[in-house]
């Protein structure tokens, strides 16, 4: 790894299907901040999900890789990035350190048995590698209750960063008081908090389904090769044009409303139950929302 003169200031780290994506937006209108291109870069993780089957290995290409994903940032913004499995893959916290022992970490958190749930959804109707019942997936796949298991992830970076160089978010409260919730952010990071991002009130949490997955693989591969070759402001500017928005308005469709069913709800709160209540006393605060007694 090259020596690094050269910094990013902030990291979202997950967890996944947690709001990330409204946070990471709401961020990057702020005319102080500069988000990676692509907003996952996942440059520190070597987990990835089950369903690619695969280790992850960008770390290997190097801090000169990684530093293309903001080669479209202007000289005073603050750079930053959101990776979710940087939560969950404990090897993540250590290198990030070595790198970067000053960066302010942003953490994003929901209802563990809703984040399992949507997570599911996902795998299921939006990548269309999953196949299988929620019951018999979330018995056979120890990710989804790894993931969930957001006090023990944080542990691993407490190793390395004090409480206050991280922000926790809880998606209730994104839901209830958006604004406050953004500024509250800002501050955290040393922004102007007064700004007010054009998409604060967006919802949150909507499922979608592809019709065609190979369309968002060719788009993300596109993105990716831009990237590799400096151009991330080139990517920056399509996306302002809305040819994304447009091919994955065109690509998906929103899926219905679905509940868990009870055996499965019974046993995953089972499984964070603990976790809730530590994670609680760590915030100081009471999780109501996500308890299922």
């Amino acid at each position: 790894m090259e020596s690094n003169n050269w910094k990013i200031d902030f990291l979202g780290i997950g967890a996944e299907k947690a709001i990330s994506t409204w946070v990471a937006d709401c961020l990057k209108e702020h005319p102080q901040i500069c988000l990676s291109e692509p907003k996952e870069i996942h440059f520190f993780n070597e987990k990835t999900a089950y369903i690619w089957h695969r280790k992850n290995s960008q770390f290997d290409k190097g801090l000169g890789w990684y530093r293309k994903a903001f080669a479209h940032c202007k000289v005073g913004q603050l750079k930053g990035e959101f990776s979710t499995f940087y939560l969950w893959d404990e090897i993540v916290p250590g290198r990030v350190h070595k790198l970067f022992p000053n960066v302010k970490i942003i953490v994003t958190l929901r209802d563990p048995v809703q984040r399992a749930f949507s997570q599911y959804k996902m795998y299921r109707y939006y990548f269309k590698k999953e196949n299988r019942h929620f019951e018999l997936v979330i018995e056979n796949e120890p990710e989804y209750i790894e993931k969930g298991m957001y006090m023990r992830q944080l542990n691993n970076w407490l190793k390395y960063y004090t409480s206050d160089q991280i922000h926790v978010i809880i998606a209730d409260d994104a839901q209830e008081n958006p604004a406050q919730v953004i500024k509250e952010l800002y501050t955290f990071l040393g922004v102007d908090p007064n700004f007010t991002p054009g998409n604060w009130n967006t919802r949150l949490n909507t499922a979608k389904q592809t019709r065609f997955p190979f369309v968002s693989e060719v788009m993300g591969f596109f993105t990716r090769f831009l990237v590799a070759s400096n151009l991330s402001k080139t990517v920056g500017w399509l996306k302002s044009l809305g040819l994304k928005n447009w091919a994955e308005k065109l690509n998906t469709k929103k899926i219905e409303p679905s509940k868990i069913d009870e055996k499965s709800t019974k046993f995953l709160y089972g499984a964070f139950k603990s976790d809730i209540e530590e994670l609680e006393t760590f915030l100081n605060r009471k999780l109501t929302n996500w308890k299922y007694e």
